[in-house]
């Protein structure tokens, strides 16, 4: 499918950057959906047999706009605790200075 195929400017001498970044051997040990959870779940990653084909593609979608949700609301999380630390640093380095006008 081509739709799967990586695009130009995700490869770097014939091997993706996803390669380079280790990102097969990271995938493994994934929490929500890595290779060694759905082993021991026994999770079969998806079904495109030709009577289900639509609705285990919907089923997929779904589950990845989930886990899309889940690593915003981390990523989000981890950027106001970076915030909350590097203002306390600065208040910390310069404590008579205020850094919010109250």
């Amino acid at each position: 499918m081509e739709y799967f195929k990586p695009k130009y400017f995700e490869t770097y001498n014939q091997k993706t950057i996803y390669e380079y970044l280790g990102i097969k051997h990271f995938k493994k040990y994934l929490i929500t959906d890595g290779d060694l959870v759905r082993k021991w779940r026994n999770v079969k990653q998806i079904n495109l047999t030709r009577n289900s084909r639509i609705l285990e593609l919907q089923k997929a979608e779904k589950e990845t706009r989930k886990y899309e949700i889940i690593h915003l609301i981390f990523i989000l999380v981890s950027v106001l605790i970076v915030v909350q630390r590097v203002l306390g640093s600065l208040q910390q380095l310069h404590p008579t200075v205020k850094w919010f006008h109250k």
